[in-house]
């Protein structure tokens, strides 16, 4: 077993991550926040993530995203055509995020760190996951359920992750970062499963803790 020898100056590093984590995970849920400064576009696709998170995407309607926007219905249409173009607009907004996620965990220059920041970005929402599951995980499953044609575009957010992992477990020297990306984000995926299935937020706490001491034993 390798000590992680994160000391004081990374936790500090760490903790104005996490504020920036906050702010960037909590854009769609504090949604009427952003509706003055926002263009119609934006709310479009803020309150689309928003109630696509809550209440899935087949159960949402453009007439509900319309109305949580503040936008009127027959404008959405200047915008999106239909609302596959929507969620298609919600799933690339959802990959700059985690490539904006992944420009904040870059510079926390170890990739036992990075991990580590990705991790712990998910004990800060887990209120939310509690709630509603992981926004990207219920996508793409609900889409690959009903076969959907975006149910492609959703899992190139999936694999953003993967390949993201897999990339940090190769810097680690690991010959089987493939796997070992895979391995972790699957008991990621199925903590947060078991966290909403059973509404306790202490329970993706608990396995996070959990994944962070297996990666100080492969480091």
């Amino acid at each position: 077993m390798q000590a992680t020898g994160i000391g004081a100056q990374f936790r500090v590093r760490q903790l104005v991550l996490f504020l920036k984590f906050t702010i960037l995970i909590s854009q769609p849920t504090n949604f009427n926040i952003m509706t003055r400064t926002n263009t119609k576009r934006e709310r479009l696709i803020l309150a689309a993530q928003r109630l696509i998170h809550e209440g899935g995407y087949n159960q949402t309607t453009l007439a509900d995203i319309a109305q949580a926007a503040e936008v009127p219905l027959g404008n959405v249409y200047y915008y999106f055509k239909t609302k596959d173009a929507l969620g298609q607009a919600v799933i690339e907004a959802q990959l700059r995020e985690f490539e904006q996620l992944v420009s904040e965990l870059d510079r926390l220059g170890e990739p036992r760190a990075r991990i580590d920041g990705f991790l712990s970005m998910l004990v800060l929402d887990c209120d939310t996951i509690a709630a509603y599951g992981c926004p990207v995980g219920s996508l793409c499953t609900e889409l690959n359920k009903s076969d959907s044609p975006l149910a492609e575009h959703a899992s190139a957010l999936m694999q953003a992750r993967l390949d993201w992992l897999t990339a940090q477990f190769a810097q680690l020297g690991h010959d089987d970062a493939a796997e070992l990306a895979t391995q972790l984000l699957a008991q990621v995926q199925g903590a947060v499963v078991l966290t909403q299935v059973f509404r306790d937020p202490k329970l993706i706490t608990r396995q996070v803790a959990t994944a962070k001491a297996w990666l100080d034993d492969i480091a």
